[in-house]
């Protein structure tokens, strides 16, 4: 809430992120700024009407969404987000991110916050999709393939893979 509120008072717009409906309806009687509500349990036309108010409405300066929003819906009005918690998997993830990361955002800069307590099941989820991303990142980069291009995958190196990420 306190994030929420330096965001605002800085003449900001904010989208947060929370895969847990329940946790969106509390937020959404705590807020204490005028925002909308977006998720899965709601009809095309109450999201559109949500969507556009965030969009073109000054005061509605948060958007609070379940990942029901993390797919087509483009909010570059706003410079923050911040989920809530996470997804577990790198892609879904980047969905979320990319609702702000727009080519029509109208900031200079945007910020992407993670909200993780430290030895809670979240850091393990983060842990999780981190090494997931960087997993796929070599094999996209070319990183940790051999001379011939090859990833090596061995049953050897993939026990060592899991091995190092038990938890």
């Amino acid at each position: 809430m306190e994030r929420i509120d330096t965001v605002v008072e800085s003449g900001e717009k904010v989208v947060v992120f929370s895969q847990y409906v329940q946790f969106i309806k509390l937020l959404s009687k705590k807020l204490k700024h005028k925002h909308v509500v977006f998720h899965g349990g709601m009809n095309a036309k109450d999201k559109e009407v949500a969507r556009m108010q965030f969009r073109n409405d000054p005061d509605t300066v948060v958007f609070v969404s379940s990942d029901s929003g993390w797919y087509g819906v483009d909010l570059p009005q706003a410079s923050v987000l911040i989920n809530y918690d996470l997804p577990w998997s790198a892609g879904a993830a980047d969905q979320r991110n990319a609702r702000i990361d727009r080519m029509s955002t109208e900031h200079e800069k945007i910020y992407i916050e993670d909200v993780i307590v430290t030895g809670s099941v979240e850091q393990w989820i983060a842990d999780k999709v981190n090494n997931k991303r960087e997993v796929g990142d070599a094999i996209m980069d070319g990183k940790g393939v051999d001379a011939d291009g090859r990833v090596n995958a061995s049953t050897e190196s993939l026990t060592a893979f899991i091995d190092s990420n038990a938890v």
